[in-house]
This record gives C-alpha cells, structure tokens and sequence, in this order.
C-alpha cells in the first residue's frame, strides 16, 4: 500500500510538470512614461477555449485613449502549440508620479484566473519614451532611421504667412486601405491603416479604429517602414494596424478612422535658423465597405456559412475495430478564407454503430491575409455488433465568393469492419494512450510511471487468479495465452476477490486522464464480473445483466461510465467535475452489483 501510494504521489507531481494551466498575464509597453506619454496595456490570456467575464477594469488613474481591441493566435512549433487571446487597451495618464494600471480577473474554461496590477513611473517630462513599433498599437520613431535620413526633409522652414498645421497635414497623414470596396457576408477583408510622412517626425498613435458588425483578426504590422512615391513625391510608409474582417451581416460598413500624434521641428519664414517644435493630431478618412448578402438562390441544403475555397478530406484511425471499442472518423476541411465559421458535416451514420460528441480542432495561420489553415473534426464512434458497415459519402458545402457560386464537396465512402468483442483481461493497447504532444519531453517519463501504476491496479483486481500454462508454438518455443472459452460453453466464473475499497481510493488519486479513466472501465467490468459470476466480455455481461428483472437502471448507469471514459480516452475532451462524478456513479455500481 505504500509503494502504491508513493508511485501515485510521483506520478501527482509530474502531472502537475506537464500540465499546460491556464493564465492571465498583464503587460505594459514601458514602465516609465511622460505626461503627454501614451501607455500599450494588454491582458493576455493562454491556452484558454472558454473565455468568459472579462470587463474593462476600473482606470481610474488613466484616460482610455483607445480600447479594447482584442487580437488571439494559435502558434504550433516542434509539437508544442500555445494559443493566446488579449484584450488591448491605450492608455494616458491623468498625473505624475505614481499611476497603478490595474489588474483584472476572467474565467477561463471555468476556472478563474486572475493577474496582479502595475505600477507605472509617469514623469513630468512631456516626452519620455516613443512607444516601439506593436502590434496595432505603436510606431517606431521616424527620426533615426538611417535608410530614410537623406530622403525626409529635415528642419523644414514655412514660406511666408504658411500656417505650420497646413504645412504638417501636406506631408504626414494617415490613410485607410481596403483591400476590396465590397464583399458578401462572412468574406474576409483586409484593411490596412498606414502612416505617410515625408518629413522628419516622432509619431504616437492616439486612436485606434473600432470596428461594428464584423468579427476582427489583428496581424502582425511589418517592422520596416517601406518607401513610397505619391504624386511624385517620396514617403516613408508606416503601418499603424492591420486587420482582417469578416462581416457579420448585409450592410454598407463605415469604417472607423486612426489617429496619429506628430512632433515636428519647423523654422519660421522669418528666422529659419530657429526651429520650433509643433504638434498635429492627424486623422484617416473613413473608408466604406458594402457588404452583400449571400445569395438565396442554389443555396445547398449542406451549406452552413463557410466563405472561401476549402478541401475536404476524411478517414478512420483503424477501419476494423473489435466491438465495443472505439474508433475515430476524422474529417479534415482545409483551404483559405473564414475558417473560424467552418461547421462539421453532417454524418448519416450505419447500422449497429453509436457515436460520440464532435472534437473540434484549429490549425490557423492568422498571421495572413487571406487567413489559411484546417479544421480538424475527431468524432469517435464503435460498433454494437460483428460485421461490415458502409459509412456514405460526406457532402459538405461552402460560398465561393470569387466565382460568386455554391460549391458542394464530397468525400469518398468508407468501409467500417467490426471485429468479434476482445475480452477485457488482455493488456491495454498502446492506441488507447492519450498522448500529450505538447510536452513530448515529459511522456517517457509519465508512460513509464502510468504502467507501473495501472499495474499495482491490475495486480490488485486480479490477485489469485489461476494461471494458464504456456502453450508450444511449432518452432518448440512457448508462448502465454489466455485461457480459452469454448464456442458453446458459458464463460468461467469469477471469484469475489476485488478489494474496491481500496481501489476507489486509489482511482481518487489518480491525476493522469488517460490512468484514470482506463481504470474507471476496468473497475466498472470488474464490479459487473463479480456480480454475474461470469468472466465475459463487457458487451457479454451488459447482455447478461439485461436479462435480470428491474436492471435497466445499473444498465444504464455502467453504459454511461463505460463509454464516458470511451469518448475521453479518444477525444481528449472531458467535462469540469466528471471524474468525480464517475467515482460517484461507480460506487453505485459497486454498492448494486454487490446486493446482487
């Protein structure tokens, strides 16, 4: 019992290694500003599906210059994907000295994760830092950069009687780009905000654009400046934000506009040697996008609001399978344009089989316009009885809106063979490991400490049992087999010998899934083995017990464990709280099949 519970306190603590938790992080652009400063704040939430109860907190201490904008990314390097979603916010402060941006708490996948606050140095300097160029935030200075020193125009000097907000508005101003003036609901849209500057200037970012009615993707802005000739004359071009937009519905968009903050040195007409710093707020023009409804002629009865070009490909783990067990029809739809809205097929299932929810998957780059990438749909299923089954053609649809048309794809027919029922004492199959790709240097280490434990398990629920002697194989050599039942013969009996006590105390403990719920279906044929007398198959002893009087609900009760545990080691999806209602159900199981 203590080597048991030792190896389970080891195995506690390296689950706890691997687990990627989730958090929110608060990060600011500069932890020392000045008065006129603006500050980039963002609350960065990781590895995070469900996100929910974010509201602004309270900035008592700042002006909220822009905000919130959100932005997420799903980044995948070497096996190991981490995905983040943040809410940004630009700041300004309303004193010197001392200003806290304070922290914020959201609940993510039902579980609240909070962040402490920061304190912020604000300077009675006008100017102290520039904010570096971020993403859809901040600009780099305009006034080092070596590539574009000859070409702007340094300490330029007014004519006479030129105004200095005139002359700035000529050569720096901010221009909406979008990359098409129409579109059909659910199309992406890129829209760029650039800065143009054609003069020497430090430049902050002031107002970020909103935007209603549509779902927004922020990318990444480029981190050199680019040259460009405009009415021949040459500018520097700077990317304030770079957005992708994916209209909600039919409507003629107005698009919010940026605003920049320019410092610029200029010389009076009248003493061109003395320079004068000045100031200009500068504002993009709004830009328009009429967006069109999809057409409602030829729509498909499979079509359920993916818009782009898509592939559609889809396959099984195994194809043949032993009933009872289960298996994976993975469906892949890859291809460009709104991912995000891509909804599962539908799946006319055969005979004979039960399947399971969906397992939905994201492979996006959303570092490009157009966005591209794949969806992956799991969705595990196992057959009922011996046989083969045909799973039809797949028919799923989507818009093309370069061709303005409908577009159905189909998948080829798959053949599903169901294998006779594999009795519950062989050693579990390595397909039926859940591996966490993830942390791919930790798995040796939790495999190894998970076999030594599933086997304290098994050593618990089968000690005593009578073993059966090896059998020749035709070279002479022996090998173990299990003992044989014949064809027509009932299964042999099984002794009362399981210690449950012990066993649910261990299954408590147990932190890693995939020990867990591997030893939830053991314990669940165990129990039902010892209530029966028989040592069958799981399918075998849910038949026998069906033919007691009044056992539908413990039928029921042992399916619901059994397959839960199925879809969780399959799909790698379980619910908040469901290992402890499982122990719960199986006590029940236990406490039934032992008045039996």
């Amino acid at each position: 019992m203590l080597v048991q519970r030792i190896l389970i306190l080891i195995l506690l603590l390296c689950g706890y290694q691997i687990t990627q938790a989730q958090s929110l992080s608060l990060k600011v652009s500069s932890k020392t500003i000045g008065k006129n400063d603006v500050l980039q704040v963002e609350y960065e939430i990781k590895d995070g599906n469900d996100i929910t109860g974010f509201s602004q907190p309270p900035f008592e201490q700042w002006n909220v210059v822009a905000g919130p904008s959100t932005s997420q990314s799903v980044v995948s390097y070497n096996g190991q994907t981490t995905r983040t979603f943040s809410y940004v916010f630009v700041l300004s402060p309303r004193k010197t000295g001392t200003a806290t941006v304070p922290g914020a708490s959201v609940l993510v996948d039902g579980k609240k994760v909070s962040c402490r606050s920061v304190n912020i140095d604000v300077s009675s300097q006008a100017n102290v830092v520039v904010p570096q160029q971020a993403p859809a935030q901040g600009l780099q200075s305009l006034l080092d950069d070596p590539d574009f020193y000859q070409m702007l125009k340094r300490d330029p000097v007014l004519k006479a009687n030129e105004d200095p907000q005139d002359f700035i508005r000529k050569n720096i101003f901010v221009k909406a780009i979008v990359s098409k003036s129409s579109c059909y609901v659910g199309e992406p849209v890129l829209v760029t905000y650039k800065l143009y500057t054609a003069i020497h200037t430090e430049a902050r970012v002031t107002k970020q654009p909103t935007f209603s009615g549509c779902s927004v993707i922020d990318l990444m802005p480029d981190e050199r400046p680019q040259k460009e000739t405009l009415n021949g004359k040459d500018y520097r071009v700077d990317i304030v934000r770079r957005v992708i937009l994916i209209p909600l519905q039919e409507s003629k968009l107005t698009l919010d506009n940026a605003a920049v903050e320019s410092f610029v040195e200029i010389a009076p007409a009248s003493d061109p040697n003395n320079s004068k710093r000045y100031s200009s707020i500068i504002s993009s023009e709004p830009a328009t996008l009429t967006v069109n409804a999809l057409p409602a002629q030829k729509k498909p009865a499979t079509f359920t609001g993916a818009v782009g070009q898509f592939e559609i490909k889809a396959e099984v783990n195994q194809g043949s399978i032993p009933v009872g067990e289960s298996d994976n029809l993975i469906v892949t739809i890859s291809g460009s344009g709104d991912l995000q809205s891509i909804n599962a097929p539908s799946v006319k299932w055969p005979a004979n089989t039960e399947h399971f929810d969906v397992n939905r998957r994201e492979h996006i780059d959303k570092t490009v316009y157009p966005m591209q990438g794949s969806i992956v749909f799991e969705m595990p299923f196992m057959g009922t009885a011996e046989g083969t089954q045909k799973l039809p053609s797949l028919e799923w649809s989507y818009f093309d809106p370069s061709t303005s048309t409908y577009k159905t794809l189909k998948t080829d027919s798959l053949q599903l063979v169901f294998t006779k029922a594999v009795k519950s004492n062989v050693a579990l199959d390595a397909q039926n490991q859940h591996k966490d790709l993830s942390n791919k240097k930790y798995l040796w280490i939790v495999f190894g400490i998970a076999i030594a434990a599933a086997l304290l398990l098994y050593l618990t629920l089968k000690k005593n049992k009578p073993s059966t002697p090896p059998q020749p194989k035709a070279d002479g050599t022996t090998i173990p087999v299990q003992p044989a039942v014949a064809e027509n013969e009932p299964p042999a009996p099984v002794k009362k010998k399981t210690d449950f006590v012990t066993a649910i105390d261990m299954l408590r403990q147990m932190d890693e899934d995939v020990l867990f719920f591997n030893s939830t279906k053991k314990l669940v044929v165990q129990a039902l083995k010892e209530c029966l007398n028989s040592d069958a198959s799981y399918p075998e002893l849910i038949a026998l017990l069906e033919k007691k009087d009044g056992a539908k609900l413990l039928v029921d009760k042992c399916n619901h464990i059994y397959q839960t545990c199925e879809y969780a080691l399959y799909s790698g999806i379980k619910e908040d709280n469901i290992k402890e209602v499982l122990i719960g159900e199986l006590e029940e199981v236990i406490h039934k099949c032992s008045g039996n």
